[in-house]
């Protein structure tokens, strides 16, 4: 590659677009591949739909990954998340287009800690914003739990993690 990676294995993508259903669907598995020497196994998955049955259009990922590194360490990441227009559909600007993102992730890293993340109210994104301005996620790690707020509709880099007990940090957004 030009930034010096290597690339070794089989990378397969599919795309399919059904007219009838207003869909395009499509998937990326990765079958004994490797960049610089990390082997790379599972897939990921998408289908967009022009109509989510509740009149909007939405878009629904689900991925299941395994690094396996050099030395034999192991990590895995899986999840599903599911990306709803809610406005902006119908014009042809950007400026007015807002999603809500829901979901879970469940992530393994090399070390053994297990992180579980689980959207409890959607992600609101705006497109004139690079953060999330709405929403609440439930973060557990090494069986502690903790919620993490994205606040009240404003554009700003700031969320809140709430701890079991009650209190609360503000921390900074990086996008």
């Amino acid at each position: 590659m030009p930034n010096g990676s290597t690339l070794a294995g089989t990378l397969v993508i599919d795309r399919n677009f059904d007219i009838i259903k207003k869909t395009y669907t499509g998937s990326i598995s990765f079958q004994q591949f490797f960049i610089n020497h990390i082997g790379i196994d599972g897939s990921s998955t998408f289908v967009m739909t022009s109509d989510n049955g509740s009149g909007f259009p939405q878009t629904d990922y689900e991925y299941d990954f395994t690094y396996t590194f050099p030395n034999g360490d192991i990590a895995k990441r899986d999840g599903k998340r599911a990306r709803m227009w809610v406005e902006g559909f119908k014009t042809p600007a950007v400026s007015d287009d807002v999603f809500l993102i829901s979901g879970h992730a469940h992530i393994l890293k090399r070390n053994g800690v297990e992180i579980y993340v689980v959207v409890i109210d959607p992600l609101k994104k705006l497109a004139t914003c690079p953060y999330y301005v709405s929403g609440l996620l439930e973060l557990e790690k090494d069986r502690q739990k903790a919620n993490l707020d994205f606040g009240n509709g404003v554009c700003d880099n700031e969320a809140t993690l709430i701890y079991p007990d009650g209190s609360t940090t503000i921390i900074k957004l990086k996008h």
